[in-house]
């Protein structure tokens, strides 16, 4: 990016020196050389140059100011990559009954061979 703008301001002057020389040849009394060392390019050569430099081929997208939440970049994965993360996906029975579980019981015990996670109703106290 830098040297296409480097390559642009030299452009520019380039530019002007030509409409200078023109200037100069159309005025007989101007005192002066033409361009320095080197052969001296036209102004429509010059234009022509600096419009193939301008004329950027698009490709691609910026997306300025998204995602701003954590909710959005996941959003914008998924619809990108189609990549849903495990913690972002529905819980099963079985994980949602043993979270459950595991609140009213030490989760370093284990259950019994016949218990299924399923939590059994238990009589209250207040019964």
């Amino acid at each position: 990016m830098r040297e296409n703008l480097a390559k642009e301001k030299e452009l520019l002057e380039q530019l002007e020196e030509a409409n200078a020389t023109d200037r100069q040849e159309a005025d007989p009394k101007a005192k002066g050389k033409g361009a320095k060392g080197g052969v001296a390019k036209t102004p429509e050569e010059i234009k022509a140059e600096i419009e193939q430099l301008l004329s950027v081929e698009m490709s691609g997208w910026v997306l300025m100011d998204f995602p701003r939440t954590i909710n959005q970049a996941k959003l914008l994965e998924n619809v990108l990559t189609g990549f849903k993360s495990l913690t972002d996906l529905p819980k099963s029975k079985e994980r949602t009954n043993f979270e459950v579980w595991s609140k009213f019981a030490d989760p370093l015990t284990s259950p019994e061979d016949k218990l299924t996670n399923e939590i059994q109703p238990q009589r209250s106290f207040f019964d």
